[in-house]
């Protein structure tokens, strides 16, 4: 049909064009387009222009039609899981966090700040590089916390402040929750080591139950746990996996020797 309409921001500047595709009756429809949104929050006022014409008809002035909108912030929305149950009261832990953009916006290396229930910062984590397995775009990364000194039921907050993106992104927050118990468990000591070279494998995975944690340079971890049977488990890659269960019952230590995984090729 060849008639046009333009998009133009309050300044003037052209943002858009789209031709006129068909007519209902006296009625020039365009199909269906898609501007971009301004980079910054706020209220904005642009127009809707058809230039002017001549024609069989007469001279045709140039219409406009002004609308505003609201541009707002891309939606951050955050996540904790994996929170061990119970923890015992002024142990460590290891918690999970993530983070994810309403657009699917690269997060890598946006620091997640933890509070505790009176405000106080408790520590930070930066998100990883790699989105969470299946998921798209949830940038997560792990977090060690040491738990209040007393048996009791807690709320704490996540927190990220998004910096230096492209887009303007709003701050996620997130609370969880976590209980606390005595800390008069039954200790356990375990030590990791190489099924061949019996050298101690360090940063192996560890889980007892919902208690979990990493173990240090000379293959070692320690727990403290209230008496029972519990699931254990030990990872490391490049190791095959170790599962079995195990009964706590007194003060003890454990040895396990991880064997290296078999190459599929």
């Amino acid at each position: 049909m060849g008639k046009r309409i333009r998009i133009l921001r309050d300044d003037g500047f052209l943002v858009h064009e789209a031709e006129f595709s068909h007519n209902n009756k006296e009625t020039y429809i365009t199909d269906e387009f898609i501007i971009r949104a301004p980079l910054h929050p706020g209220k904005y006022n642009w127009l809707i222009a058809l230039p002017g014409e001549k024609s069989n008809n007469g001279e045709h002035a140039e219409s406009r039609y002004p609308f505003t909108f609201q541009a707002v912030p891309h939606r951050l929305s955050l996540a904790v899981w994996d929170i061990p149950y119970p923890i015992v009261s002024s142990s460590p832990f290891f918690i999970k966090a993530g983070a994810k953009c309403s657009s699917n916006c690269f997060l890598a290396g946006q620091e997640i700040f933890f509070y505790n229930h009176q405000g106080e910062l408790m520590g930070s984590s930066r998100l990883g590089d790699t989105p969470w397995p299946d998921s798209q775009s949830l940038f997560w990364c792990e977090m060690r916390l040491t738990a209040p000194p007393i048996e009791e039921y807690f709320v704490w907050e996540a927190r990220l402040i998004p910096k230096s993106l492209d887009f303007a992104h709003s701050e996620g927050h997130f609370s969880f929750s976590f209980h606390t118990t005595s800390s008069a468990g039954k200790k356990i000591t375990i030590q990791v080591f190489d099924s061949e070279n019996k050298e101690p494998i360090e940063n192996a995975f560890v889980t007892i139950g919902s208690y979990r944690g990493y173990t240090n340079a000379a293959g070692i971890i320690n727990f403290s746990l209230p008496p029972k049977d519990y699931f254990f488990s030990v990872f490391k890659q490049g190791y095959e996996i170790l599962e079995k269960i195990i009964k706590i019952s007194e003060n003890s230590s454990l040895t396990v020797e991880l064997e290296p995984a078999i190459p599929l090729f």
